[in-house]
């Protein structure tokens, strides 16, 4: 359940050349920093269990849990 004081944070990504220099750490932690001067409590986000680029390990290196977990369907076009 969320709270009024729960924010989500969205696309967080970085570009392929530039992935592995700390950016998604410094771009997680300024968003973070800028939602707690704005008086948000708790942040929230989704990641592909699948990724295969670290995002979970970043994530969790950061403090997030997991606390929920979900699946997505979808049909391929045309089909």
């Amino acid at each position: 359940m969320t709270t009024s004081t729960d924010t989500w944070l969205e696309r967080i990504s970085v570009r392929r050349a530039w992935r592995r220099r700390g950016l998604g750490r410094a771009i997680t932690g300024e968003a973070l920093r800028r939602l707690r001067a704005a008086g948000l409590a708790d942040a929230m986000l989704g990641v592909d269990a699948d990724n295969p680029i670290g995002a979970i390990d970043l994530y969790e290196g950061m403090g997030f849990e997991v606390t929920q977990r979900s699946m997505i369907y979808g049909r391929p076009p045309g089909s």
